[in-house]
């Protein structure tokens, strides 16, 4: 059975399971939406909002995203949030009829292929974590601990690629596929 989040599309953001960020909450409707998801489980997603324009109106954006929990937050007398989120899950998304200002979607849970991480991969990974770390010693620290995997994800979030390519790489399904398109683009970076 599908759930229904609140949604919450950004211009060039893209989140990934495993991977915690900032926000800040401005804007009167998503005050709200952070009010009533803060009286419920703390799940909402993040979207990427395409390029272009609906007819209707509002902004389109991707049908992939992710799931979200809001994990600590800040609420300041004017009622603006300062939020940190965890990424849980990529998911499928489909808009859906909304009674309240901010827009409302139905999710499906995405497989996701995992996938076994070579020796080869693993190196590839610490040089990664290690170049990134040259301007963010905090990085570092955080994914010493992770599993590969979500060190995989946070890697493709802190990467120096457009918003664009994380979107794709969100998308793909075959994390080893995704692995190797994320070191091609980083190719430069890494060098």
């Amino acid at each position: 059975m599908n759930k229904t989040y609140p949604v919450f599309p950004l211009p060039e953001f893209v989140i990934f399971p495993f991977v915690k960020a900032p926000l800040h909450i401005f804007e009167p409707r998503y005050r709200g939406m952070i009010d009533q998801v803060l009286d419920r489980d703390g799940k909402f997603c993040i979207a990427t909002l395409c390029h272009k324009q609906r007819i209707e109106g509002g902004e389109e954006f991707h049908a992939t995203g992710c799931l979200c929990k809001l994990v600590d937050y800040r609420h300041f007398n004017d009622g603006r949030y300062n939020i940190i989120i965890e990424g849980l899950e990529s998911v499928t998304m489909t808009e859906v009829q909304s009674p309240e200002l901010y827009r409302q979607v139905s999710i499906q849970s995405r497989k996701i292929d995992t996938c076994e991480f070579t020796d080869e991969m693993i190196l590839e990974l610490n040089k990664f974590v290690k170049k990134l770390g040259d301007t963010n010693q905090d990085l570092v620290d955080y994914v010493s601990g992770l599993s590969y995997e979500a060190k995989f994800m946070n890697l493709i979030y802190y990467s120096p690629i457009n918003s664009q390519h994380k979107q794709e790489l969100l998308e793909m399904t075959d994390l080893s596929i995704a692995y190797r398109k994320l070191i091609a683009l980083s190719s430069e970076f890494l060098n």
